[in-house]
This record gives C-alpha cells, sequence and structure tokens, in this order.
C-alpha cells in the first residue's frame, strides 16, 4: 500500500496485516478517519521499548514485531467482536465537550474542568448533549491493568498483547485530534475533503487531523524518530497510571489550535482551496508543515513513547517485579527508580549496589517496608521505595512480619521467593 514506509523491517504479513486491519476500521461508528496512523505506532513501539530499563527492555526487545502487530491490531480485528461498537469509543475522548466556544482558551479551561472519573464525566457529556464523547483514559487505564496481570502470570504472549495494545492507545492520548469535539478540524474551518477510503489517493489528507497525524509523520517517521532520545527521559514520582494518562492528555490538547492554525495557514499561502489543487501539490504542502510543526510533532511522539513506558514500568511494579526469564538467574541490576533517569550501563564493580549484593542476607536491615496499595514488600534501599508516599507506607520488624500479612518479596532487592 501507498501508506507504508519504505525499507522498514516488518515482515510481509505484517504490511498486509496493516493495510486490511486499516481498511477495516474505516466501517467502525464514530470513527470517519483515525488521526493516528501506522507510521505513529512504529515509532512510539521502539521508543517506549528502548525508554524501558532492565530487565524489561530486554525483555521486549525479543518480541518488538509482536508488540507492533498488537499495536495495529485495534484498529480493525476488533470489528469482529460483538463489543466493537463500545470499543470505538475507546480511541478518543472529547475533553472540552463543555467548551462554549471553539476558542483555544474556552477549548483548554473545559479541559481542565473535565473529571477524570468516568461516571461523572459522562453526566458532563450528557449535560452537554454529547451523544458519545469517547472513553479514552479509562481504556487505558484499564490495559495497564490487565498488563499488570499479565505479568503476575508470566504469559509472554498475554504481556506482548497487553503492552501492545496499551502502547497503541497512548499513541492516541498524545494526538490532541483524538481529544476533542472538533477532531477533523471542521468547525476550525481547516479544508476538508470529506469521507474517504482507504485506497483513495487522498485518504491520508482528507482532513487536518489525518494529514497531521497520519500522513506527515509516515513521510518523515525516521528522521522523527531519529530526534527522540529515550535515554532522557523523566518519569513522574507517585502519580497513578490515570494521573499520567490524564496529564498527558491535557498537555497534548494545548497544541491542537496550533497545528489547526499551521495547516490554515500553510494552505492559504498556497492557495489550495480544494482536492485537485491539493493533490498536485501535496509535496510542497508537507515540506511546509514539517518546517513549521516538525517539532512539536517529535514531542508528541516523545510524549506518546513516555506515557507508554512509564504504563509498562508501573504495571510490571504493580505485579511485584517478577522474573522475566525463570529459566535464568535473576539480572544483577536494579530495576532504576522510575522518577529518574534511566541508566546507561550495569553498575561497576565496587558500586553500593554491587556490594550490596555481595555482602548477603545476613547483613541486610531487618526492617521491611512496602505499600497499603501492594503485593509485594521491599529492603529500605529498594529504589520501589522511593516511590511509596507516607500515607501508604507500611513498615515490619522483620520479613517474617511481612510475609505473615500476606504479602510476598520483592523480586528487585530480596530475590524470588524461595
Amino acid at each position: 500500500m501507498g501508506h507504508q514506509s519504505p525499507g522498514t523491517r516488518i515482515p510481509q504479513f505484517s504490511r498486509v496485516f496493516i493495510s486490511f486491519a486499516a481498511f477495516c476500521f474505516l466501517f467502525a461508528p464514530e470513527a470517519r478517519c483515525l488521526a493516528s496512523g501506522p507510521a505513529v505506532q512504529r515509532i512510539v513501539v521502539a521508543t517506549s521499548i528502548e525508554a524501558l530499563p532492565q530487565p524489561l527492555s530486554d525483555y521486549f526487545a525479543d518480541m518488538k514485531d509482536a508488540v507492533l502487530e498488537r499495536a495495529i491490531e485495534p484498529f480493525g480485528l476488533w470489528q469482529r467482536e460483538a463489543q466493537f461498537k463500545n470499543r470505538a469509543q475507546w480511541y478518543y475522548v472529547y475533553l472540552d465537550a463543555a467548551a462554549e466556544s471553539n476558542d483555544p482558551r474556552a477549548r483548554m479551561q473545559s479541559a481542565q474542568e473535565f473529571p477524570d472519573e468516568q461516571v461523572k464525566a459522562r453526566g458532563l457529556m450528557r449535560k452537554s448533549k454529547v451523544k458519545r464523547g469517547g472513553e479514552l483514559p479509562w481504556a487505558l487505564e484499564s490495559m495497564a491493568t490487565e498488563l499488570t496481570r499479565a505479568f503476575e502470570n508470566g504469559d509472554r504472549n498475554e504481556v506482548a498483547m497487553r503492552a501492545g495494545y496499551l502502547i497503541s492507545f497512548c499513541a492516541c492520548a498524545a494526538n490532541p485530534f483524538h481529544l476533542t469535539r472538533d477532531r477533523h478540524g471542521e468547525a476550525s474551518g481547516n479544508l476538508n475533503f470529506g469521507r474517504k477510503m482507504l485506497g483513495d489517493p487522498l485518504y491520508a489528507h482528507q482532513d487536518v487531523g489525518q494529514r497531521y497525524g497520519w500522513e506527515l509523520v509516515r513521510r518523515f517517521q525516521h528522521r522523527y524518530q531519529s530526534q527522540i532520545d529515550p535515554a532522557r527521559f523523566q518519569y513522574p514520582l507517585g502519580q497513578t497510571a490515570r494521573q499520567m494518562i490524564f496529564n498527558t492528555m491535557l498537555a497534548s490538547l494545548q497544541d491542537l489550535g496550533e497545528f489547526c492554525n499551521a495547516d490554515r495557514a500553510i494552505l492559504e499561502k498556497m492557495n489550495v482551496v480544494g482536492e485537485t489543487a491539493f493533490f498536485a501539490r501535496q509535496d510542497e504542502y508537507y515540506e511546509l508543515l514539517d518546517d513549521a510543526e516538525g517539532e512539536a510533532t517529535v514531542e508528541m511522539l516523545r510524549r506518546a513513547s513516555r506515557l507508554a513506558a512509564a504504563l509498562i514500568y508501573n504495571a510490571y511494579e504493580q505485579a511485584g517485579s517478577p522474573n522475566l526469564n525463570s529459566s535464568q538467574p535473576e539480572p544483577p541490576t536494579k530495576i532504576a527508580a522510575i522518577s529518574q533517569p534511566l541508566p546507561d550501563a550495569t553498575p561497576e564493580s565496587g558500586t553500593a549496589d554491587n556490594q550490596d549484593q555481595e555482602n548477603g542476607a545476613s547483613e541486610q536491615p531487618a526492617i521491611r517496608i512496602a505499600s497499603k496499595n501492594s503485593k509485594v514488600f521491599h529492603l529500605p534501599t529498594c529504589s520501589h521505595v522511593k516511590r511509596i508516599s507516607d500515607k501508604n507506607r507500611v513498615e515490619y520488624e522483620s520479613e517474617q512480619s511481612a510475609l505473615a500479612s500476606g504479602k510476598r518479596r520483592c523480586n528487585s532487592c530480596l530475590g524470588k521467593s524461595g
């Protein structure tokens, strides 16, 4: 298909699968177009996996293609399920449902007041006469919970599937056109080519959301990906999955007006007012759009990757940091604290981490620390302890006391329970 970038490493089956899946998704209700295309999913899968600390990055590196196929799957195969009509609403949420005008400030004020509880959000949408306002944040939160269960069960296929779904919807959360009632730029006055089917030459250009999130990223995906440095990612300290998701969406929605304005200004400057004129000068248009919004596009991709990596890490931690390869000994490096930059290498011999391991259990402090909301307990020196808030912190005078409470050992600092 014309929308697949040359030189990718995705198998032939995957390329056919992507085209088929995208085609199927077009017939879903409430989905005239999907702003985020396969190039976005490909970048977010690669960079989010690269951003994960050890041992997660190695674990996912071996099944990157499987994760990518799952990240693309929601485009179409869910259509075969009876509940697909509801799942189509997982791709978006109208954060600006209560906005009284299309003014960017009114839109952002409405979004900032949008409730993070689904029941209250539905009530707000009914009050605002929005019949279907989308379910993106809560669907994504549920996917993070399902990934936790997959880690607990130790099922690699299930982990790949759940991680792929989660990454797919993180890309939606970072794209402003998935977060507004004006998803197609119609109310903003941007050029719209109407409904286009996959295979139509104008399919990937049909509205401002599609031009920005699908075709622009496809054309410049390799350069955009090279500008993202996962090693420099910083992750939120002590935030829940829902907080991370909503913070990402609010930051993303702030870019909506800028993208609409840039698209409109470029087309007006080129004096493009219809399909024929646009199709004849599309290369010029996308070069200008890249000049104007390329950096913001990279930040969108970075934001999606950062959220995906944080949610995957959080799911792994909530599962008790299980040993990811039971046939091999636990890796010598510990998971880095999620609030810190990711480590570049294994600690050198003689560092405090290695000395702690060499000293043995006999010199470990007797006290054990856990969170009220977690199933595991840790050494006081464990990096996970830094993320436990004071109100949730529980201390046990000994490991026996912690075990008697029903909690289990942290695999990172205490090793696998024997």
